[in-house]
């Protein structure tokens, strides 16, 4: 059994449990805080108005296990999440202080187990220096070759020498910081042309298109997401399934009610708000789609864009 030591005074005794429960202190004022919050404890359970302020913390430790293993540091875990880097280590390592050292924490509070599990290991928040699939970067460097920019160029705005360039634009890992550096410039140039002025660069835009329609490399607008689409979308070959609409889902999405959507359904909603004045920007969440999305689907109709301003007075 352990035995109940006395915390240095500067530690905040009768304050709080922290001292009698993790520090195993046996001073009066620790105890007598302790039989207190039993007390309150007892008579809020027996009125049936008890909430737990703490839960399993199991499923928390094996969340944080993922999320390393995915390139997070604990620290990093901590930070993101916004906890005390202490409450992940206890988490990871057991206790650290005397008495109880390396003992497994079996309760955490509940607003610190929200707050670690609802951490995604997303590029956002992946070191710089871990290593990720190269698919969506390739994709975007790509569809901004599409548009004329050629890969010194591109190189050049990165801060990339041209072996150091080649190098990305060939592997099948790259870094966390490389794929957000694309992933930045290609949100500014997705839907601009390189410069086709001088004749320098008349050269390399025509070089770099060409390359690009031999190797059949896609535009930005073939996509509809980047980074998931295993293949981009055929919108003139649709299946049977694909294409049966059913009306009441149509209907519930241009009034704003969330619908899972087939892509027949998905154009039409597109098709009547760009008829109601609404913008891409607008029309996106209604059609569960990007903006780019609805970019791609509103040129296949035909339909010219609307203005921003114009939607937003009409909503």
């Amino acid at each position: 059994m352990n035995e109940r030591i006395t915390c240095p005074p500067s530690h905040k005794h009768g304050e709080t449990l922290n001292c009698y429960k993790r520090h195993l202190c046996g001073c009066d004022d620790c105890r007598a805080n302790a039989r207190q919050y039993a007390d309150r404890v007892r008579r809020m359970k027996a009125y049936g108005r008890w909430v737990d302020p703490f839960t399993d913390a199991a499923p928390v430790r094996e969340h944080i296990i993922y999320l390393r293993s995915c390139g997070m540091g604990w620290k990093r875990i901590a930070d993101t999440a916004g906890v005390a880097p202490a409450v992940v280590s206890r988490l990871l390592y057991g206790e650290s202080n005397e008495g109880r050292r390396g003992q497994a924490v079996k309760r955490i509070r509940v607003e610190t187990a929200e707050a670690i599990m609802a951490l995604e290991a997303t590029i956002a928040v992946t070191p710089d220096t871990c290593l990720v699939d190269a698919r969506s970067t390739r994709r975007r460097l790509q569809a901004l070759g599409c548009n004329g920019w050629s890969q010194s160029r591109i190189g050049t705005m990165l801060g990339r020498t041209p072996s150091r360039f080649n190098a990305v634009v060939h592997s099948h890992l790259v870094t966390a910081k490389t794929h957000r550096e694309v992933a930045a410039l290609f949100e500014q140039l997705w839907n601009v042309q390189a410069p086709n002025v001088t004749w320098r660069e008349q050269n390399s835009y025509a070089r770099t298109t060409r390359y690009a329609r031999e190797h059949g490399w896609l535009p930005a607008l073939a996509w509809d997401d980047i980074d998931t689409d295993p293949t981009p979308p055929a919108a003139d070959e649709l299946t049977d399934a694909q294409a049966d609409v059913d009306e009441v889902r149509v209907e519930q999405a241009v009034a704003g009610i969330p619908s899972t959507l087939t892509q027949a359904e998905r154009r039409l909603v597109i098709e009547r708000l760009h008829g109601l004045g609404y913008s891409d920007r607008n029309i996106a969440p209604l059609a569960d789609c990007t903006d780019r999305t609805v970019l791609r689907i509103r040129e296949e109709l035909g339909l010219e864009s609307t203005y921003d301003g114009y939607t937003e007075a009409a909503a």
